[in-house]
Formats: C-alpha cells, structure tokens, sequence
C-alpha cells in the first residue's frame, strides 16, 4: 500500500504546527524583551523625594502658570524711622555748615539734651521764639541730639545752633510740633520781651514770625538796646519730617541769617526719610 501523500500531509501538519509554536514563542519573547527594555527605563528615571532639591527649586525652573497667589495680609507697611542710636549723626559737623553759613565754625559743643526752659513774664505765649527749650519738645521724645558751634568762643560774629529730636512714631512728633508751634505765635510778630537769660536789663528782642504753616515755622529775634535796634540778629526754622523735629539757628551781624537757617535745615532734613 502507497502511503506517500498520507505520510506528506501528516507532515505539512506537524511543520505548519512547528511553524505556529514558534511564531507565538518569538512574539510572546518579544513581549517580554519590551517589558523589560521599559522596567530599566523607568528605573534611570527616579521620582525625586519631598526632601531633594531639584530643578524645580532654581531660578532656571519654568515659571507657573495661572494667576499669581494673592498675599494672605494686606497690612500697610509701616513709615521708615529715624531710630534714636541714628540721631547722633544728623546733626551737621562744622566742616559741613560751616560753608553754608560762609564763616568758619571753630569752636562745637554738643548736647544730649535740649536747653533749660525759661519764662517770660509778658507774653508767654511767644517763649519759644527765644529758642527751641524743652518745653517745646514735649514729654515723648526718645532721643535728642544738639550742637552749638562759633567762629570762636568768645565774642563770636557767628553762632550756629542745631537740634534734633527723635519720636515713637511719626504721629508724635507732628502733636509735638503743633503744641510747640501754633499758628497763633504769628501774634508775636513785633513784640519786644527780655530774655531772662541776658544780664544786661536794657537788652530786649523783637520777634519777627513771617512763617508758621503746621510743619514748618520760621521767624528771627533782634537784639535791641534801649529800645533801639543792634546790628545783631538770630534767624530760626524749625520743622518736623516723619518721627524727627528739628530746628536750626544762625546768630550773625548783618543780614542773610535767615536764609542760612533754611539751608541748614533744608540739609539736615535730607537725611530723614519721607512718610
């Protein structure tokens, strides 16, 4: 019996079914090969921890999107301050107002408190004109810085009078201007007092207030003799600039005292921060 085509197709079956097995092994290796081509990539790459720094944390990050966050606190920032260990350094050396006055300032002395007070037994009200004393700095001033400087110390032609004094707050130090430099001193315009502190009963000053505004005053004494007036004067402005008040003097023959106490004043106040 001939069983060639029989014994064939059994063949064809076998090696068809060979062909298949293999087939299926190759692509289920192929699977597995990719499954693990993938797992060693995602282990190069490494999820950083809470802890680590990462690129995220550097200026060169990618900035978010979406709107900015809104700042939990919308409280104002407070005014800078002039804080009272920074007081010292306001009031200007002789070097430095010695020119804006035009006179050499040879002679200094400093203080670390404003003067005595005095009283006036007419016209009180126009005590301060005589000068800054305490009075006129109140009872809430934290630090105060003077200085007085001449052309020399005896029978000085010119005399330079500084002082500054630092508050709490800026609020304080505008209620102390205001009590020491109401607008009603520019009633004083004219009065003649005698200072108590002169020795000489026949010298008495006249007061000439052309400026009294709420944070600045100006205004200058003339020294009379017999009623009559001397070739002397003192010119002064005081002002307050955030929790500082100030005041500057100039005491000269002739005139141009005025407007050197300005320039005094107007360069000291350079150093205080505006509010």
């Amino acid at each position: 019996m001939d069983d060639g085509p029989a014994r064939s197709d059994v063949m064809k079956r076998v090696l068809a079914a060979v062909g298949v097995a293999g087939l299926v092994a190759m692509a289920m290796l192929g699977c597995s090969r990719g499954d693990d081509q993938d797992g060693g990539s995602a282990q190069a790459v490494r999820l950083p921890s809470p802890g680590d720094t990462t690129k995220a944390e550097t200026s060169e990050a990618v900035a978010p999107a979406g709107e900015p966050a809104r700042r939990s606190s919308m409280s104002p920032v407070p005014p800078p301050l002039v804080l009272p260990d920074r007081l010292r350094t306001l009031p200007l050396p002789a070097d430095v107002s010695g020119p804006i006055v035009g006179s050499p300032l040879g002679f200094e002395k400093r203080f670390d408190q404003p003067a005595p007070p005095v009283t006036l037994d007419e016209h009180a009200e126009c005590t301060v004109l005589l000068g800054p004393a305490m009075p006129a700095f109140g009872f809430e001033w934290t630090a105060y810085k003077g200085a007085q400087q001449k052309d020399r110390e005896e029978s000085a032609d010119v005399v330079v009078g500084q002082g500054v004094a630092s508050y709490p707050d800026t609020d304080k130090a505008r209620a102390a201007f205001s009590a020491a430099f109401p607008a009603e001193l520019r009633k004083c315009e004219g009065v003649a007092v005698h200072n108590p502190r002169d020795t000489d009963a026949n010298v008495s000053w006249q007061f000439h207030v052309p400026t009294v505004d709420g944070t600045r005053a100006q205004w200058s004494r003339v020294q009379l003799a017999d009623d009559k007036p001397l070739d002397w004067s003192c010119a002064y402005e005081a002002d307050v600039k955030s929790n500082v008040v100030l005041y500057t003097s100039v005491c000269r023959r002739g005139a141009g005292g005025a407007e050197a106490a300005a320039k005094l004043a107007e360069r000291l106040m350079v150093w205080i921060p505006a509010t």
